[in-house]
C-alpha cells in the first residue's frame, strides 16, 4: 500500500485533518494541508500513501509525480551522508541512497530514477540502477516508432531517456543535433532495438519521404538563392539540423547524389547549382 494510490474510507474528522481506514496499516491521517476537497465521514476518497519524516503512514489527496513501480526524471533538492533527495511532488522528498546511485548525484541536476518500496523498511526508495527494473517486459516498439521522451542525466555516451514508465533508451551524442537538457520532455523515435534489451533512440524521424525529397528541396533552395548556399559537407551538424531537420549524414548523402548527377558543384564555401545551357535557336 505504501507508495500507491488507493481508495480509502473516511472514518472521522479531527482538528488536524481526517482519519482514513487503511486496513492493516490501521487508521491513517490525511492532514488538512494535503486535502484538495473536504470529504465527509463515510466517503471513499482517492489518496496516495507514504511515510512521513517520523516514519508514520500518512495520506495525501495530492498525487505525486511518480509512484512505487514507476520511473521518472527527478531533480535533486539536497544531498547528505546517506544519499541524495529528489523532489517527487510531496512534502517529503524521496531518498536515493548511495548504494542506489550510479556516480555522484548533484544538487539541482536531474536524474532518471526508479521508485520502489523497500521490503525491510517499508519506505519508498529511489534507484538510478534502472536496468534492474525497466525494459524487462517485452518491448512494444519497432524501429521508427514515435515515442514521448523524458530526458535524464548525461554521460560520456549521451543522454538516458525515459520512454513511458516501463522502458528507457539512450540518445547518443552523435545523434543529437540541437540543444537538449535533462528534465526536458520531447518527441523522439526508436532507432534500434538491441538483442540485450537496450533501446537506441534518435530525435529525428526516419520518414523516407523526408529524406528522399531532400535533394529536390536543396535544388529549390539553390534556385531561390541565386544558385548558391553557404553550406556543404564540412558544415557543423547542428547547423544542418537547424536548417534542414536532418542529420549531417543524410544531408551529405543528398548533396553527394546531386553532385554525382552533375546538378551541383561542391566548393570550399558551399554548394553551387550547375547552370544548364540553353540550346541556341537555329536561324
Amino acid at each position: 500500500m505504501i507508495g500507491q494510490s488507493i481508495e480509502l474510507l473516511v472514518q472521522r474528522k479531527v482538528r488536524i485533518g481526517y482519519y482514513l481506514d487503511a486496513g492493516e496499516l490501521g487508521d491513517v491521517l490525511l492532514p488538512l494541508s494535503s486535502v484538495t476537497e473536504h470529504p465527509q465521514p463515510g466517503d471513499r476518497i482517492q489518496v496516495f500513501i507514504y511515510r512521513d519524516s517520523e516514519d508514520r503512514p500518512v495520506a495525501t489527496m495530492k498525487q505525486p509525480w511518480v509512484r512505487a513501480g514507476e520511473a521518472a526524471v527527478l531533480q535533486v533538492t539536497d544531498t547528505s551522508r546517506i544519499g541524495a533527495f529528489v523532489d517527487i511532488g510531496l512534502p517529503k522528498d524521496l531518498l536515493v541512497p548511495h548504494r542506489e546511485q550510479i556516480g555522484k548525484m548533484e544538487r539541482g541536476r536531474w536524474y532518471l530514477v526508479y521508485v520502489y518500496c523497500d521490503n525491510v523498511s517499508d519506505r519508498l526508495v529511489g534507484s538510478m540502477r534502472i536496468h534492474k527494473y525497466l525494459n524487462r517486459e517485452e518491448l512494444p516498439y519497432v524501429p521508427g516508432d514515435e515515442v514521448s521522451l523524458w530526458i535524464g542525466q548525461s554521460s560520456d555516451l549521451g543522454y538516458v531517456a525515459l520512454i513511458g514508465d516501463k522502458h528507457y533508451g539512450m540518445l547518443y551524442h552523435n545523434e543529437i543535433f540541437r540543444k537538449i537538457e535533462a528534465g526536458e520532455r520531447c518527441t523522439g523515435y526508436i532507432k534500434e532495438l538491441r538483442p540485450d534489451g537496450k533501446i537506441d533512440l534518435t530525435l529525428q524521424s526516419r520518414s523516407s519521404d523526408t529524406h528522399q525529397d531532400l535533394p529536390n528541396v536543396i535544388l529549390q533552395r539553390l534556385s531561390q538563392n541565386n544558385g548558391f548556399l553557404m553550406m556543404n559537407d564540412a558544415t557543423p551538424p547542428i547547423i544542418i539540423y537547424n536548417e534542414w531537420g536532418v542529420s549531417k549524414k543524410v544531408f551529405k548523402r543528398a548533396i553527394g547524389n546531386l553532385y554525382k548527377a552533375k546538378k551541383i558543384t561542391i566548393e570550399s564555401a558551399g554548394i553551387r547549382l550547375v547552370e544548364t545551357e540553353t540550346p541556341s535557336k537555329s536561324t
